[in-house]
């Protein structure tokens, strides 16, 4: 049940690093929703701020409608 009107709400989430870091190169790209892509944003900056090392790994760079 969700709450109605301007309710604030919080959202957990668990999953394994691996399954984060597949999630953000997803969800980042052009085509996806934008409140899921601006969630996923938000993801993979708290990846790389907790895992600096990951940083290549999650492209840090903005993706085009080029790339597929």
């Amino acid at each position: 049940v969700l709450p109605e009107g301007l309710t604030p709400s919080r959202l957990y989430m668990a999953g394994a690093l691996r399954s984060w870091i597949h999630y953000c190169g997803l969800r980042t790209e052009w085509k996806t929703q934008k409140e899921h892509r601006l969630l996923a944003e938000q993801v993979q900056d708290i990846l790389i701020q907790r895992f600096p090392d990951l940083a290549g790994m999650l492209g840090d760079e903005p993706r085009t409608e080029l790339e597929a």
